[in-house]
């Protein structure tokens, strides 16, 4: 498990990692079997040669047994020959078999992924922002109508108002709220912002 920003983070690719080590491990196998009939090709080819050459020098009875001996060497390289065919399919049908297992184990595995949903991240930063900025309007209101009865008083006089009529419209809560400049339009947070946070990328 490991731990971003407080949030305790699983591992959610268990069964891909179970899967993906049981194909390496098989495919190694079958690696090494290929390389061992790589070493096994190569010195019977050079056995060939060496057979070649002493054919030219040889008498009839040792021509006899070379002769002999070239066939068995050459029939080799037949059967060696078809066992690289014979591993390539398997390995083929090897990551052919893993491919479903593969699929199988990512599809298990959403269900481990569902777990850290964004939405709820979103409502409860959502919760908390709309929280604090209603704390704050709570206390501005609060002392906005401590000091408003006064304040209306003088305001409202009939002299005073006939003096400067629109005094006492600039002395309402609207002018004495949190200050707010709606920059965002209909949305604090855009789609492309959470989807940036989604791939890593924090806020700028």
């Amino acid at each position: 498990m490991e731990i971003t920003n407080g949030v305790i983070i699983e591992d959610i690719f268990p069964y891909t990692k179970e899967v993906l080590a049981n194909f390496k491990a098989e495919q190694i196998a079958l690696q090494h079997e290929y390389e061992e009939l790589e070493t096994e090709l190569a010195a019977i080819q050079e056995k060939i040669a060496v057979n070649v050459l002493d054919r030219e020098t040889a008498n009839l009875s040792d021509r006899i047994y070379l002769t002999t001996q070239h066939k068995e060497l050459n029939y080799n390289v037949e059967v060696i020959n078809l066992m690289f065919e014979e591993n390539q399919q398997r390995q083929t049908q090897l990551k052919l078999q893993y491919a479903m297992l593969l699929r199988e184990a990512i599809r298990k595995e959403t269900t481990i992924r569902s777990k850290y949903d964004v939405n709820k991240i979103i409502d409860r930063y959502k919760s908390i922002m709309l929280n604090e900025i209603a704390g704050l309007g709570r206390e501005m209101l609060s002392q906005y109508r401590e000091i408003a009865p006064e304040v209306n008083y003088l305001f409202d006089d009939s002299e005073v108002h006939e003096m400067y009529p629109r005094l006492s419209q600039a002395y309402t809560t609207e002018y004495f709220r949190p200050g707010f400049e709606n920059k965002y339009g209909k949305s604090i947070i855009s789609r492309d912002e959470i989807d940036n946070a989604r791939y890593g990328k924090g806020a700028n």
